[in-house]
Order: C-alpha cells, then structure tokens, then sequence
C-alpha cells in the first residue's frame, strides 16, 4: 500500500483531519470516499486550484475543504487531526511549533531525520502512540502517529523507533538501513559515534 493508503487506514470517522500540504488532495479525496469530511491546505494557490478542479470533476466538494495556507495559520478551530507528509522533520516541528493548539493526533511521514522529529515533537508535549514503516515508489518511510502525553524517551527510543508495527517491511527497512550504516561506518573509518549507535540499537533488538 502506498503512504496515502496506510495513513487513511490510521484516520477514524469522528477525526476532523486537515492535511497541511495537501498536494493534490488525494488523502482527502481517499476519506471523502469515506464519507469522512476534512480540510485540505498549501502554501500554493495554484495547487490549490488544481486540487479544486479534481475534486469537483469527482463531485466531492461537499466533503473536502481546501484553503491556502502556510502551515496550520487560518486552519479551522473544529480540527483535531494533522496530517504532515511529504515535507522534513524540521518543516514538521517547525508548524507544530508556532501553533498554539493541542490536537489529538497528529500523523506524520517526514523524509528523515526522524530521531530529530521524535525528540522535538515529545520536547512539545507529544508521545509517540504507533510507528509503521512503507514502501512506496522504492522508498521507505516511517509514519508516526503523536498523541498528547509526557513520555519522556531514552536515546536509543529516540532514534530506532517507539511501538513501532514489526512486520515483514519493518525487517526488510532494518536490514536496509543496517546495511546503509555499515557502509557509512566503513567511510569513517569506525569514528562515527552516532552511526556506531545506531547500528548497536538496531542490532541488539
């Protein structure tokens, strides 16, 4: 299954869901065939426009809501779910951070540095309820769902993963970045601490 199909599968009926960079709207147009409302937004009017022309043309404007916007600035005071995919860890933190609400979920599909995004999003007031690697157009990726609590994580938490889904992709990325690790520790000459860590973390569970 691709992103957009794992993270509606994380999404329930009575989630009022805004995804902040929403592209093309194709989680919400995913949800509406739901039947489940939610707000779409981009920092881009054309994207925007284009989203709107797609939507209309499969006559699903009454269930998605889309606005310009740069992250959640004007996002709607019923949301109790984000959405931040496609988009860094920093850019991620950097949205959660100006904003001046809690939500009760907040999923999230960042490019990488997800020790970065577990460590920052928990320094805010988020644990982390479920952690699923995909695959999707020969890449991998690690959607994590943050809930509110004050679980504080140890290092090697931090940067391997919390309740992270074990199945048969999970072992295939472990084996993959394992072998990226060792790679990279052969360049440094073993003088990498963080990568020498990562791969003890990885190799001890």
């Amino acid at each position: 299954m691709t992103r957009i199909d794992e993270i509606s599968l994380l999404i329930n009926n009575n989630d009022v869901v805004a995804d902040i960079g929403c592209d093309q709207a194709l989680l919400g147009i995913k949800l509406a065939k739901r039947g489940i409302k939610s707000y779409g937004s981009d920092i881009s009017n054309k994207v925007i426009e284009k989203a709107k022309e797609k939507i209309n043309s499969l006559k699903l404007s009454d269930y998605i809501s889309l606005y310009v916007s740069d992250g959640v600035e004007n996002i709607n005071s019923d949301v109790n779910t984000l959405v931040l995919a496609g988009m860094g860890a920093y850019t991620i933190c950097d949205i959660i951070y100006k904003s001046n609400r809690k939500y009760q979920k907040i999923i999230t599909v960042s490019n990488t540095d997800y020790d970065y995004l577990r460590n920052n999003m928990n320094n805010m007031g988020y644990s982390i309820k479920l952690e699923k690697v995909v695959y999707d157009k020969g890449k991998y990726y690690i959607i994590i769902v943050f809930e509110p609590g004050n679980i504080k994580y140890n290092s090697k938490e931090l940067m391997i993963g919390v309740n992270v889904i074990k199945d048969e992709i999970y072992f295939k990325y472990k084996e993959y970045i394992i072998n990226k690790l060792y790679k990279i520790k052969d360049k440094s000459n073993n003088s990498n601490d963080k990568v020498n860590e990562f791969i003890k973390y990885l190799e001890s569970e």
